[in-house]
């Protein structure tokens, strides 16, 4: 509950990790891109 607290004071904040199969590596950065835009507000590396 703290976690969901600070949430909503503060923003969304951790990792994702994403697991794809080879054959669906092309459509990745269109299911990752509007996510970092949105939400890499910190300007960490993302998306390496």
């Amino acid at each position: 509950m703290r976690e969901e607290v600070h949430a909503l004071k503060k923003g969304l904040v951790g990792h994702i990790r994403l697991a794809a199969v080879p054959s669906a590596l092309p459509f990745v950065q269109e299911v990752v891109t509007p996510i970092a835009t949105r939400y890499d507000a910190s300007g960490s590396p993302c998306c390496r």
